[in-house]
């Protein structure tokens, strides 16, 4: 599945909607969603650990950010949210067997708000992943450094305390 832009939060819109006209309970409607929506995202997930190819990494990394995105959206009709949140940037390494590289996805959890799947964003190559972090996330050079360590030696690591306002996070697909 790969959703146009703007239909995620269209799509949100819509589910709310007929809730509110089929006279559900809302939050608890939108809950038992938000679960569906993991499990189609973890599904995705294994379903990328297994993949044998870029181009299939890249087209499962589109589909897992646009379930993620729905995921958002619903929450965000639902709770209101602040426009700055401090949080971790998780990084996990998935193996592609072979004499292939690993692939790396970047998820940034917040520690104050709604819980749920996080979405992710991939990079084939450990340069552009350390770019990313240092360039466009605004991490320092040690920082990466120890986490790009980290994660080579246990398959994932986290950076903590990084504050990214809502608007970073879109532009950097991290919400």
């Amino acid at each position: 599945m790969e959703l146009k832009p703007n239909s995620a939060k269209r799509t949100a819109e819509d589910a709310i909607s007929f809730i509110y006209q089929m006279g559900g309970d809302v939050k608890e409607s939108v809950r038992r969603e938000l679960q569906a929506n993991d499990d189609r995202v973890q599904r995705l997930l294994d379903r990328m650990r297994k993949s044998t190819t870029k181009n299939e990494i890249e087209k499962l990394g589109k589909c897992i950010a646009d379930f993620i995105a729905y995921g958002q959206e619903l929450k965000q009709a639902v709770e209101p949210q602040s426009a700055v949140d401090e949080g971790s940037i998780h990084i996990v390494s998935s193996e592609l067997g072979g004499n292939r590289p690993p692939a790396y996805l970047v998820m940034f959890g917040r520690y104050f708000g709604p819980g749920g799947a996080m979405k992710p964003r991939a990079f084939a190559e450990e340069g552009d992943l350390r770019n990313f972090l240092s360039k466009e996330v605004h991490i320092d050079q040690n920082k990466v450094d120890e986490a790009i360590q980290n994660l080579n030696r246990s398959k994932s690591t986290s950076i903590h305390n990084v504050v990214l306002s809502k608007d970073e996070q879109k532009k950097l697909e991290l919400l």
